[in-house]
């Protein structure tokens, strides 16, 4: 699976989740690869298609300080297996991609605020 594959796919998700869906738009800081807006909230996500990748991640600016960061909720979206809950932040949602291209949203993050 690609990285545009992935994206592809969490935009999908969004969408069927949000008002608005953009991809790939940047502010100052950080370019997310999908961000939705709902009325009263929003999500950045980021897809990662390897574990360096995702890993390289965490010394982003955006994810050193949350000030910085775009989006109400934040989630990763990865191939399935790719990552555990365990390896997120707290903070963040972890968007599983099986090999069928259906997407499972493993924590409920949407809960917790």
């Amino acid at each position: 699976m690609t990285h545009d594959e992935l994206v592809d796919i969490a935009e999908a998700w969004a969408k069927g989740r949000h008002h608005l869906v953009f991809r790939e738009k940047g502010a100052i800081y950080e370019i997310p690869d999908v961000m939705a807006i709902s009325y009263s909230f929003s999500t950045l996500i980021e897809c990662k298609i390897s574990r360096t990748d995702f890993l390289r991640d965490k010394n982003k600016l955006t994810r050193r300080n949350s000030n910085y960061c775009m989006g109400n909720y934040r989630i990763y979206c990865v191939p399935k297996g790719l990552i555990t809950e365990d390896d997120i932040p707290e903070t963040w949602g972890l968007l599983e991609v099986y090999p069928s291209r259906f997407a499972k949203l493993k924590t409920n993050l949407y809960s917790h605020k």
